[in-house]
This record gives C-alpha cells, sequence and structure tokens, in this order.
C-alpha cells in the first residue's frame, strides 16, 4: 500500500517515528521507523509495541535513568494518542494539508505540556519555554544552558573538566545553531551525578526538535486554548467547504442509502459521476474523492463484479483515513462485510479489524502478538463468517455461494435426536445451523445436550476429552459452564465433570481459549464458584496467569471480580457502563454476534426499555444465585495465589497496567491483601487512571476508595516488611 498525497492527519506511526526523533530515540531501527510511517492500518497497540523495543526502551531508561518513569512515558504516550485517534474520527480534515495542520497539532501539544498533562514526575529542571514579554514560543535549549550555567555546580565542574572541542559544542547548544543529538549527550553527560541534567537536556531537545518540525517557534502561545486551536480548525474546513457546496450536496444524495435502492445502476452511475466532475473542477490537489468510490463500490455490488468492489471499498478506505474519518464506523463496517464475503479476503479482514480497534469499534481478543501478519491473532474465523452472513442479508448475491459457517450460533437447530457411532467414538459430527454446520465431537455433542448414558458409553468406547468443537470448545468446557453461576440452565450435577477429571486432559486443551466466550478450563472453573473443582483442575498444571475472557483477565483477577459481584453485586446499569467498548464486547461475543460485529450496534439494542428490563432481570436472576457465596471465592482466590498467580501482572483492561493486587486494594479486601503480600505483592507499583489523570500505587488506591483497614495494612507492611 503506498500514500500518494500526504495526509493532513500524521499516521499513528509517523506520530511514533517523530516522538522518537525528537528524542532522537531508537536509532540503530530508523529505516523500520521510515518504512512503517505511512503505513494507514497501524493499530495502536502495534504502534505502542514500538516503545517496547530495546532500541527505543533502552535510550528510555537511559534518559530518564528510571524503569518506573519510562513506563509512565509510555502511558503518557499511550494516552496522547488515544486522544489524537479522537480529533482524528471527529474533525474533517479533507482538503487540509500537512503544513495546514501541523501547526495546529502542535499548539494542541504546547498547551499540553503547559497545563502540565504531560508530567511524569521526572526530576528535571524547570525552565519557561514561552518569552515572558512577547508571550511567543522560545526554544529551551540555550535557556537550559544559561540556567544549568548559573545554578547547576556539578553542570558547572563538568564544564571545566572539558577541553575544546567539549566546550564548542555546548556552547553551539546554547547558542542555537544546533540540536544536541542523543549520542553527544550521552558522551558527555553519562557520568554519575548528572542524571538531573542529562533528563533536562533531553527533554529541551525535544521541544525544540517539535519546533522546528512544525514551523512554531515564535508562535503566539495566547492562541493556545482549547477553543482557539479547534476553531483555527474549522475555519480552514469552512474555506474549503465554501468551493465544495455543490459536491458536499451531491454527495448528500449519493450516499443516501434509501435514494440507492430505488435507482437503477445507470442512474446511479451518472449521479456519482457528476460529484467526481465536480471535485475535478475544484482542483484542491489534498481533498480525495473517496465517497465516489464507495458508490462504485456499491454499484459493482449490484453489477456482480464482487472484486472489483471490493478494490474500491480498499481504495475509499485508503482515501480516508487520516482526512476524513467522522463516518468511519458506517464505512468500516461495510467494507468488512464484503471482505468477508468476498473471497474471504481474510488480509483486508485483518486491516481493517486493526482501524476498528483504533476507532474503539472493536476490541483485541488477546494481548499479545500485536503486529502479527496472522489474520487470527487479529479477527477469528467466526466473526469473518458473521460478517458475511450479515452481506448476503444485504445483498443476496448470485454471483457468492451461502456462508456455511463452522463455529454455530448458541441454539443448536437440532432436536437432539443423532444416531451416536460408538465404534468410533471421537468422530467429529456436523450439527446443522442457521448458515452451514457447527463440528463437533460426540463427547462434546452429549455434554452439551446433557445426554448422560451416551456420555457414559462414549467414554467406555475410549472418547477422548481431548477433542474439541470447530468453536475451540473442550467437553471439559462445556461441562464446567453448565455448572457456571452464571448459566441460565440450572444444572447444579457435577457429573460430567467427575467423569471427564479422571481422564487425561493434554496442556494444549487445558490452556486452550474458546473462540467466543474467550474461556479457558480454568476461567470455566472459576466460574463455578466451587473450590473443590478448581482445586481438581489446578492439579493438572494449566497455565496459571494465562489472560482470557471478554475482558483478557488472569484466572485471579477473574476469581476478584467473581468475588466482588457476590459482596456487592453488579454496578448499576446506566449509559456510561452500556456504551464502554467492554460490556458492548462481551454483549456480542456471548450472543454469537447476533446483532452485528460492529460494537456501537448493540448501543440501540440495549437502550430499549423492554430489552432493559429483560437484561435487568437476568443480572438480578444471576447475582441470586446461591454459588455465589463469598467464603467460597475467598477461598478460590487463596487457591490462586498457593498455586503461583502472579500478583503483579499488568492487566489491559478496564485500566491499563492494574494488577490483581490493586484491584484487591480498592475493594478492601485486607485478609486477601495480606495474604498477596506474603506472596510477593507489590503495592509500589502503579498504575495510570485515565479519569483522575494521576498514577496511583496501592496507598493511593486505598486512599481514594477509603479502604481504612487495608491502608493500614499496607502502611505496616512498608514501615515493618
Amino acid at each position: 500500500m503506498t500514500v500518494l498525497i500526504q495526509t493532513p492527519f500524521p499516521t499513528l506511526m509517523e506520530l511514533v517515528r517523530l516522538i522518537c526523533n525528537a528524542f532522537d530515540m531508537g536509532r540503530p531501527i530508523k529505516k523500520e521507523l521510515d518504512n512503517k510511517a505511512l503505513d494507514l492500518y497501524v493499530s495502536l497497540p502495534e504502534a505502542m509495541e514500538y516503545f517496547r523495543k530495546p532500541e527505543i526502551y533502552n535510550d528510555l531508561c537511559w534518559i530518564f535513568n528510571s524503569v518506573d518513569l519510562s513506563q509512565r512515558f509510555i502511558d503518557k504516550v499511550h494516552h496522547a494518542l488515544t486522544s489524537y485517534i479522537e480529533i482524528v474520527h471527529q474533525e474533517p480534515a479533507n482538503g487540509l494539508s500537512r503544513a495546514q495542520m501541523m501547526p495546529i497539532l502542535f499548539r494542541l501539544f504546547g498547551a499540553s505540556v503547559l497545563r502540565g498533562d504531560l508530567h511524569i514526575g521526572a526530576k528535571a529542571y524547570q525552565i519557561s519555554i514561552i518569552d515572558p514579554s512577547s508571550k511567543v514560543a522560545t526554544k529551551a535549549v540555550p535557556s537550559l544552558i544559561t540556567y544549568l550555567l548559573k545554578d547547576s555546580y556539578a553542570w558547572q565542574g563538568m564544564i571545566k573538566s572539558f577541553d575544546k572541542t567539549k566546550k564548542d559544542k555546548i556552547a553551539s547548544w546554547s547558542r542555537g545553531e544546533h540540536i544536541p543529538d542523543l549520542s553527544s549527550i550521552k558522551t558527555l553527560l553519562s557520568v554519575p551525578g548528572m542524571e538531573k541534567e542529562r533528563t533536562s537536556i533531553v527533554l529541551a531537545r525535544a521541544w525544540d526538535y517539535l519546533l522546528n518540525e512544525t514551523n512554531c517557534e515564535f508562535d503566539n502561545t495566547e492562541n493556545w486554548t482549547t477553543n482557539s486551536i479547534f476553531n483555527a480548525l474549522h475555519s480552514k474546513m469552512i474555506e474549503v467547504g465554501k468551493s465544495l457546496n455543490e459536491v458536499i450536496n451531491l454527495e448528500n444524495i449519493g450516499t443516501n442509502p434509501s435514494n440507492k435502492d430505488k435507482k437503477s445502476i445507470t442512474d446511479h452511475e451518472l449521479e456519482i459521476q457528476k460529484i467526481k466532475s465536480a471535485i475535478e473542477k475544484y482542483k484542491n490537489p489534498y481533498f480525495l474523492n473517496y465517497f465516489h468510490d464507495l458508490e462504485v463500490a456499491y454499484i459493482e455490488i449490484k453489477k456482480g463484479n464482487l472484486k472489483k468492489s471490493l478494490s474500491f471499498y480498499k481504495s475509499a478506505i485508503e482515501k480516508l483515513l487520516y482526512r476524513d474519518c467522522h463516518d468511519i464506523e458506517r464505512i468500516l463496517d461495510l467494507a468488512i462485510k464484503a471482505a468477508s464475503a468476498i473471497g474471504p479476503d481474510k488480509a483486508f479482514c485483518k486491516q481493517i479489524r486493526k482501524l476498528q480497534y483504533n476507532f474503539r469499534l472493536a476490541l483485541p481478543h488477546h494481548d499479545k502478538a500485536t503486529d502479527s501478519n496472522n489474520y487470527q491473532y487479529h479477527i477469528q474465523d467466526w466473526e469473518i463468517e458473521r460478517y458475511a452472513e450479515e452481506f448476503h442479508k444485504t445483498h443476496n448475491s448470485e454471483s457468492l455461494k451461502k456462508p456455511k459457517s463452522k463455529s454455530g450460533p448458541l441454539v443448536l437447530k437440532t432436536d437432539g435426536t443423532i444416531r451416536y457411532d460408538y465404534r468410533n467414538p471421537n468422530k467429529v459430527i456436523s450439527m446443522p445451523l442457521r448458515y452451514g454446520h457447527k463440528r463437533m465431537p460426540q463427547l462434546a455433542y452429549s455434554v452439551q445436550l446433557n445426554d448422560f448414558p451416551a456420555f457414559r458409553k462414549l467414554l467406555e468406547s475410549g472418547a477422548s476429552a481431548n477433542c474439541l468443537t470447530s468453536a475451540n470448545e473442550s467437553p471439559m468446557i462445556l461441562a464446567l459452564e453448565k455448572l457456571s453461576y452464571d448459566s441460565l440452565k440450572g444444572d447444579n450435577s457435577k457429573k460430567f465433570f467427575n467423569q471427564l477429571i479422571e481422564l487425561k486432559i493434554d496442556n494444549k486443551t487445558l490452556n486452550s481459549i474458546s473462540d467466543k466466550k474467550r474461556l479457558t478450563i480454568l476461567h470455566s472453573a472459576i466460574k463455578t464458584c466451587d473450590p473443590d473443582i478448581v482445586s481438581k483442575i489446578l492439579k493438572l498444571g494449566p497455565d496459571i496467569n494465562i489472560t482470557a475472557t471478554h475482558d483478557l483477565c488472569t484466572p485471579l483477577q477473574q476469581a476478584l471480580s467473581i468475588l466482588k459481584i457476590a459482596k456487592e453485586g453488579f454496578p448499576e446499569i446506566t449509559d456510561d457502563l452500556i456504551n464502554t467498548p467492554e460490556m458492548l464486547e462481551a454483549l456480542r461475543r456471548e450472543s454469537n454476534a447476533i446483532l452485528g460485529n460492529n460494537l456501537h450496534s448493540y448501543i440501540n439494542f440495549l437502550e430499549n426499555p423492554e430489552i432493559m428490563d429483560i437484561f435487568k432481570g437476568l443480572i438480578r436472576e444471576t447475582t441470586s444465585n446461591p454459588k455465589l457465596n463469598p467464603k467460597k471465592i475467598e477461598n478460590i482466590v487463596k487457591l490462586l495465589i498457593d498455586y503461583g498467580s502472579d500478583l503483579n501482572y499488568k492487566h489491559e483492561r478496564p485500566i491499563r497496567g492494574y494488577t490483581p493486587l490493586m484491584f484487591a486494594v480498592e475493594c478492601g479486601e485486607t485478609k486477601i491483601v495480606k495474604h498477596m503480600l506474603a506472596h510477593g505483592g507489590n503495592p509500589e507499583i502503579s498504575a495510570y487512571i485515565p479519569n483522575k489523570g494521576v498514577y496511583m500505587d496501592c496507598y493511593e488506591i486505598a486512599k481514594a476508595w477509603r479502604q481504612h483497614e487495608t491502608l493500614n495494612l499496607l502502611m505496616i507492611h512498608k514501615n515493618h516488611p
């Protein structure tokens, strides 16, 4: 993929490269950063992984002289890029150049610096980056060196020890003739006692680099208010819009879905040709006609030219990214449905899914391999099948075969009367679904349908517990799910579990994660709230720290979450809770994407009062389940700790960097916290709390949540470790 015209908004990787260049970090991988910079499809998790590469991370640790501060820097970058994507989403810039956009973005950055939003607690000298009389932005390095010569004894001593060459180099920095490079700073300032000076010099260097790159030296900082900055952007877009009134009117007609279906192909083609001609007359090289490509994609589907249609979807997306993303949800949804049905083009599905991550339309289903070329690390086959089904519902194209799902919905289309093959106990059978079939080993099928006599006979015939369904479910997971506290089946019998636990379950099956609900055998065991079951599963030797479930949590974090539900119930169902991607993702996976794969398609569904009443009724039924026994769940938590759970594991959701110990402190589980501290829990680890804009360790979390008893325990541990 080649970008022919530079986008007004920089790509995520261009910003990563800009940050690295500002600090002069990661020189050994500079070429890699250059090659990746124009990749429009890089996801935020993938972009952030670059700061973990040794070539960049080691430089960060040297600059800040601290692993903790380096992590804080990375957290701030993550938060800033998340906010940046929101701006890209909300602010159309089609028709603007990069030169027009960069000063606007720098002012947003500069305003954040002045507010202290980017402060990470690094030890650095405070100097002004604004001329006090004219209020314009100025270079930082010359002012810093002047300050150091006057107030830093360490700096003064260093200068005295320098030869003429080194002194001349420092003098050129102080005159603003050259921006210090990191290798020179390392050469001059690596001696002990100069940590504060080197951090200050590098931070000043980064500021000066960005001033140069954006041509914002001498920019009037009195205009660095949020309203002023966005008003300037809106004014530029109004100028673009004045010359495009004709195009905008035609666009509104051409993209109206109700109008499309009523038009003949010929009329539709004539209409979009008018749009194309109008834009060509406009002659703005920075305005890209992506909506023309979207309309042509639709027409080619109607004509039956499906592969051609897909190429126009690709073209449209590449034209609108980082240029005009206000309608990105709808456009990505159209494109991924087409890509799933036509071919399917799994590589394109993967690219679209990565974009959906960025715009909070989807969540990664694991926390590893963010840059993997394997599509299954980003989008699962069952999701592609659902998208393909949606495409067929809309277009019903005769040029494509109907999708044949292998993963299946929640309810099988069968009366349960199948003929088991006991001579071939591990035989995989196909169960009829709405589209295609779901493939299930006979043993798994007998568990699913609660057919215990057939189940026993299959075991006697030698059936294996290691055969998985096409949705990656083992017989053990299906058996444990029947016993789960949130199961609607109400089955309290352990008969399937008691038989399966006696069989050999290999490590691959033990740690296999089911496709939709994202469960392992251990996670499913924890949901039974039965310490005896969890103990027996732990003796099999599962990965104690594997991340699974919708929230990518470890078994210990999951157990703590269930303990909180057992004691406090579910939180009140509010719009803020419903509209979180995490809640929508859970509903999508639990419902087999019955309302679609796009997370936003679930919002209107949940806002329906009748649906909400049903939803709340299910929650009340779940929280009243006697299985939610706090004492038993506490025993499960202690079991997991005793078996070596990582008490300091930094989770991705719902707060990046939150550990099980932090969660236990938040909940005021003093006895559990004491057990964790005795097993290596570290209360000094901090996590960035976005809604508060601060870093908090366990002590601060205990204060914020008013867990006084837990705080007293932490202070005793701190004073008498």
